[in-house]
Formats: C-alpha cells, structure tokens, sequence
C-alpha cells in the first residue's frame, strides 16, 4: 500500500503544480497584482524565463510520467488506491483520474 501511496501523491503533486500555475497566471491576468500584468512581465528578461520555466517544467512532468509509468499502470494505481482509501481521501481524486488517463503516446525505444 505504501507504493501505492507514493504514486499517487506523485500523481496529486503534478495535479497541484498545474492548478498552483494555472492560479498564477489567471491573477496576473486578472490584476490581482498590482505591479505585474503580462506587459511588465513580458518586458523583464528575468520574469519572461521564470514563465516559460514554470511552463515547460509542467510539460516534462506529464512527457515523464507518459513515458516512464505506462498508462496502463498509472490507471491501474488509481483505482488500487481509491479501491484501498476510499474516494473521499483525497480532495483532488477526480481531476487525478483525469491527469493519469491514457493519452495515446507511446515510446518506442528502438529509434
């Protein structure tokens, strides 16, 4: 059960990287911040990285987690997990089965 566990907190973890992300970027939008806006942010060299880092870290956890836990494995970890916890340990279950649902890709190690 305890790697069961770890999985799917490895699972939740990139599920609230994206949510944190995506909450940052809809304050700035909305201007919650008072001295940022995409204008500002776009026109600092320092801020303009630190966007795109924080996007691309995004997308080389979900190419890993494609790549390296099959999707298969991954489905079948959630249901093991929920099947032993219940659905209502975790508040972000759904949106996890959502992450960890097949995507089609597959790697093909001989190329």
């Amino acid at each position: 059960m305890e790697i069961i566990e770890r999985f799917f907190q490895l699972f939740e973890s990139i599920y609230n990287y994206y949510k944190d992300l995506k909450n940052f970027l809809t304050n700035v939008q909305e201007g919650y911040f008072i001295d940022y806006n995409f204008e500002t942010l776009f026109q600092n060299q320092e801020a303009k990285r630190l966007l795109i880092e924080g996007v691309y870290l995004y997308g080389v956890m979900l190419l890993l987690q494609d790549r390296l836990i099959p999707a298969i494995a991954r489905e079948r970890l959630v249901v093991c997990y929920i099947r032993y916890k219940g659905n209502n340990s975790s508040d972000f279950v759904n949106e996890v089965c959502k992450l960890v649902r097949g995507t089609g890709y597959s790697y093909n190690t001989k190329t």
